[in-house]
């Protein structure tokens, strides 16, 4: 795993063949692995580059302040971007365009998060080519005063056939607030494959029930529910998963 920082929103020095990193753009020149993470953060925008026929695995990990988020992602012909992100920041605007420039560049695209604050989160995947692939998952709790707002917006001009894409937002309410998710497809051409799912709602009082009569405390209950829901989203490694478990053990001891 090759580890990222980005401190006081500007991407820090970092050396590898298999990228360059210029006036906060990243370049993927080749297939690895990468954690990047950013700290004392609180207006980011950073454009990350992907070349040809590769498959890159990142993990973006946020615990910050009040913090604007606007990143790009540029993918060329035959890559495959797994993208998994954990987010527990006071408040988050977040602003993300994923442009699939070439045929065959393909996204799958897993974000996770913790919401104590207001967060707004606006994902725009722009089909660019025939044959290009989005699979956009978003699971998110709402905890404390927590609300957060998705809009995902998946774009296929005319003339872009056989692409697939995929939404799937789902939110878990553990407070009194409001919510929303706003799944707009705006496609203009038949030869696709297009689906969506979006659902806000709370752990179910079955699973609640199942886990409690086994003797597990309701709080303990929560915790095992909640680690369940956003690890269902990320495939991480040990370190990756012990940056979560850290912050889920804060909100649930």
């Amino acid at each position: 795993m090759n580890n990222i920082l980005v401190v006081n929103n500007q991407v820090a020095n970092f050396h590898n063949q298999a990228l360059t990193i210029k006036n906060n753009t990243i370049t993927f020149h080749q297939s690895g692995n990468y954690q990047i993470e950013y700290q004392k953060c609180n207006n980011i925008n950073l454009t990350y580059n992907f070349a040809k026929d590769i498959y890159v695995k990142i993990f973006e990990y946020s615990t910050n302040e009040n913090i604007i988020i606007k990143n790009t992602y540029n993918l060329c012909q035959n890559t495959l971007i797994t993208l998994y992100k954990f987010y527990n920041n006071k408040s988050t605007n977040e602003e993300i365009n994923i442009n699939l420039q070439e045929e065959k560049a393909h996204i799958n695209y897993h974000f996770s998060s913790i919401s104590i604050g207001k967060d707004k989160h606006h994902i725009k995947i722009n089909h660019f080519h025939q044959n290009t692939y989005s699979d956009i998952y978003n699971k998110s709790i709402t905890l404390n005063n927590g609300q957060i707002e998705f809009i995902v917006d998946s774009i296929l001009p005319k003339g872009n056939k056989g692409c697939i894409l995929n939404q799937d937002t789902r939110v878990i309410t553990l407070n009194d607030t409001q919510s929303a998710i706003h799944p707009n497809m705006y496609i203009d051409e038949n030869d696709v494959e297009a689906r969506h799912g979006s659902i806000i709602g709370r752990f179910s009082h079955d699973e609640i029930f199942y886990l409690m009569t086994r003797g597990i405390n309701y709080n303990d209950t929560i915790k095992l529910l909640v680690k369940g829901y956003l690890f269902s989203n990320l495939n991480l490694d040990m370190e990756g998963r012990a940056k979560i478990f850290e912050i889920i053990n804060k909100y649930w001891r």
